[in-house]
């Protein structure tokens, strides 16, 4: 079994990458500026939320800069995710140039219908240079006037690229279907071994829910998980466990502070479980923490969009970056430890039991099958769309 383990994990890999991690606020904003500026043939973007506030507003002038000065800018964000983007901003953009839509919209013709939700973000220029990670494009992020959330993103140039590219292609089936703009192979760049896994259980594709599941099972020394929206199902969970027995360190970073404060309480309602057999919880309180990230024995990680919950798992189009690079995943760990770690406040057993009055138990708990209650009803009435 761990043979075919190993051979699935070591699958689709792409060598030769430049990787560089980016933060949340002025950095990854002052990356995806530059980007957008510089690119000369054609720019995919996509991505869950943007909102029309003082950093997407910034974002969409740039893209309309790009697309009148010949760039072919081809953008997409989810219906749901990006509701407060008005019809007359869609409506600009086209009259810029750029070609736009979003996905699964709620309302079709006379119908309402609940689709997929597109919770990816991706953005290429050029087929070389690509950004992706769990960031959307919007104040909370940005840090305007804020804090910014707590997310992580990669810049990555070389072969990947065109990986990422075909994915954003993918969701532009008309433009792209006679070829006219043949995919590049960008060239090498620097020495990461990168891979894209994607998440679209309705086609068949659940890439980075098995890359979990084999991290959890190849984990020889520690198992590092930062999550927002930390709800994994009975496997997963077993799987940590058994880690855990099997003398590897676990060690999950969740919310103090969230914007979804239901799955928040539903996933403190699993400590009961964790906190007793040894794994080590921290919650994160200095400002919303948004981030998915994952790192093993410090030798290999992954960024991304997803959670370890059924809405990533079943419902949600996901993106991440696998990166099989020693040297990144190490700095990467110690960075986390000095400058997240260090700021958290750790649950312990005893704090936890002395914290748990019958009437937070009573809350978490119906926090949490309602969660899944209403993560069921969704999956039953999605279409395929």
């Amino acid at each position: 079994m761990i043979s075919r383990k190993l051979k699935r994990w070591q699958s689709r890999y792409v060598d030769g990458n430049e990787i560089r991690l980016l933060h949340s606020g002025e950095e990854f904003f002052s990356a995806l500026e530059r980007n957008i500026q510089e690119a000369k043939s054609h720019i995919h973007i996509q991505v869950y939320t943007l909102e029309p506030d003082e950093t997407g507003m910034r974002i969409i002038s740039l893209l309309k800069e790009a697309a009148m000065r010949g760039v072919r800018v081809y953008a997409i964000f989810d219906a749901f995710g990006s509701q407060n983007l008005a019809e007359s901003h869609l409506q600009d953009m086209r009259n810029s140039g750029i070609i736009v839509r979003k996905f699964s919209p709620l309302f079709s013709g006379i119908r309402i219908k609940l689709g997929r939700k597109m919770h990816h973000k991706i953005f290429v220029a050029d087929g070389e240079i690509a950004l992706t990670g769990g960031l959307n494009i919007s104040n909370s992020y940005s840090g305007r006037g804020e804090t910014p959330w707590l997310d992580f993103g990669v810049q990555v140039r070389g072969p990947i690229c065109g990986e990422l590219e075909k994915t954003c292609r993918m969701r532009w089936k008309r433009e792209f279907r006679r070829n006219k703009f043949p995919l590049a192979l960008p060239t090498t760049s620097g020495t990461s071994r990168v891979r894209a896994s994607r998440n679209d259980w309705f086609r068949n594709r659940t890439q980075i829910s098995a890359t979990y599941a084999d991290m959890v099972k190849l984990a020889k020394k520690e198992i590092f998980i930062l999550s927002p929206y930390f709800l994994p199902g009975y496997r997963f969970l077993r799987s940590l466990l058994h880690a855990r027995k099997g003398g590897v360190r676990i060690i999950l970073v969740l919310p103090g502070l969230s914007d979804v404060p239901l799955v928040k309480y539903a996933t403190e309602h699993l400590y009961a479980t964790l906190l007793p057999k040894g794994i080590d919880i921290y919650e994160w309180k200095d400002s919303v923490l948004h981030g998915k990230i994952a790192i093993m024995d410090s030798a290999w990680c992954t960024i991304g969009s997803y959670n370890p919950n059924a809405l990533s798992d079943y419902l949600s189009l996901e993106m991440n970056i696998d990166i099989d690079d020693g040297a990144f995943s190490s700095q990467f760990r110690e960075e986390l430890e000095k400058t997240i770690i260090t700021k958290c406040t750790k649950i312990t057993v005893d704090e936890y039991a002395r914290s748990s009055t019958l009437m937070k138990k009573i809350v978490n708990g119906l926090a949490y099958h309602a969660t899944w209650l209403l993560l069921r009803l969704q999956f039953v009435l999605t279409t395929r769309k």
